[in-house]
């Protein structure tokens, strides 16, 4: 994975199983979301110019599992500070993936569920993000008073929800893809963006998405272009 995706250089090893979690429809591992981070920032970011106002956080350094994940991400926001930039940050909770959406310079956090559960019930979530906000405050130097301190301003989106187990994935997907195409000035509306204000995403619209991954693979990846 080149550098300047995940703000580091790294090996992501795609193998058999993670083709056939796209071609079978199954739930989605994060190699398999990192591959298609890939594919936007190659196909959106670099040919639009965007690189500046949109980064990605890489979802494999920020599990359950792992400790150190606000460091990660506060480090993350300092590194690539550019005004109003939105870091896009999948999460996966062990077995279902959401998106988390952060503009550091106002300090809101955009958080899409295709669920529907309240940030309320992801209190982890939300000290993991709030703790990275205020290691970029706090390097940047920032005065806030202590009664707005705490204030770090959470939206929940009102993006399509899934009617099954398995899609969250796949929603992730869509999410991350509609936002760089329709939010501006760093601002994703409560509403959500108005092309995409769906109760649910089409088959199509999954097929879209699953389609766009294999392609890339197969053109890019697998040919090693």
């Amino acid at each position: 994975m080149p550098k300047e995706i995940f703000n580091e250089e790294y090996t992501e090893l795609l193998s058999h199983s993670d083709i056939y979690e796209i071609i079978n429809h199954e739930w989605l591992g994060s190699c398999t979301i990192c591959v298609y981070v890939r594919l936007l920032y190659n196909l959106l970011l670099v040919p639009n110019m965007w690189v500046s106002r949109f980064c990605f956080i890489n979802p494999t350094k920020i599990g359950p599992e792992y400790t150190q994940q606000s460091q990660y991400i506060g480090q993350t926001f300092i590194e690539r500070d550019q005004p109003n930039t939105l870091f896009l940050s999948p999460y996966n909770t062990g077995d279902h993936w959401m998106l988390v959406v952060v503009n550091p310079t106002t300090e809101i956090v955009y958080y899409l569920d295709s669920l529907g559960v309240n940030i309320g019930q992801r209190q982890q979530l939300r000290r993991m993000f709030d703790n990275a906000i205020k290691i970029y405050r706090a390097n940047k130097g920032t005065k806030v008073s202590k009664v707005k301190f705490s204030n770090i301003k959470w939206t929940m989106i009102k993006c399509p929800t899934q009617d099954n187990g398995s899609d969250c994935g796949y929603y992730v997907l869509r999410y991350m893809k509609e936002i760089l195409l329709c939010s501006q000035e760093g601002v994703i509306p409560h509403e959500y963006v108005s092309t995409y204000r769906l109760e649910k995403y089409s088959t199509e619209l999954i097929d879209e998405v699953k389609q766009e991954w294999c392609r890339y693979v197969l053109e890019t990846i697998i040919t090693n272009k």
